[in-house]
């Protein structure tokens, strides 16, 4: 498993490098970059009801999903499993960005992605073709410029989908207790 993994990370970061790649994928993998977009795809996801109590519990909902997949994963499940990135361990990687000090597996930004694309298509936000692409592109940015292996993004994904069912069978579990006429979309 491990030359498997091995291997898939030098066929994306070294024989699908090419100069489009290496000037997108830093972009993509950097959020200072691209927050808006999040902000906006999720906007546009959100306020598809007519009432604002719906639209706040779940921005409530998505928030505390989001802080909590990126705690519990950075401060607990990194720190246990302690696994070094490619960059501090492998030669020839193609470094697109400054390899950083924290751990490897799982990644954040998988994580992190996938608790918000898994929660807005539990609480059936719309715009999710578009977020889900978005997400996956920003977790595959990581192999590209050579700080995760594949199964990291994998393990990140991993549990990015579990806390985002988890959060969003919650979030509709709340919103049935609201009444009816609260819960109308456009």
């Amino acid at each position: 498993m491990i030359t498997l993994d091995v291997s898939l990370f030098y066929f994306i970061n070294n024989s699908l490098a090419n100069p489009i790649f290496d000037s997108v994928m830093p972009f993509i993998t950097e959020l200072r970059n691209i927050w808006w977009l999040y902000i906006a795809m999720i906007i546009g996801s959100i306020f598809t009801y007519k009432k604002p109590i719906v639209s706040f519990i779940i921005i409530v909902s998505l928030a505390l999903t989001l802080g909590l997949t990126d705690w519990i994963n950075s401060i607990f499940i990194k720190d246990l499993l302690s696994r070094p990135r490619p960059c501090h361990t492998l030669p020839n990687v193609h470094l697109l960005v400054p390899c950083g000090t924290g751990y490897s597996f799982p990644s954040s930004h998988a994580a992190n992605n996938f608790a918000i694309i898994t929660f807005l298509i539990g609480v059936r936000g719309r715009y999710i073709p578009y977020i889900a692409f978005f997400c996956t592109m920003v977790s595959l940015s990581r192999i590209f410029v050579g700080v995760h292996y594949p199964s990291d993004i994998l393990g990140g994904g991993l549990v990015g989908t579990t806390f985002g069912f988890t959060f969003a069978y919650i979030c509709n579990k709340i919103l049935t207790l609201l009444p009816s006429e609260l819960k109308t979309r456009e």
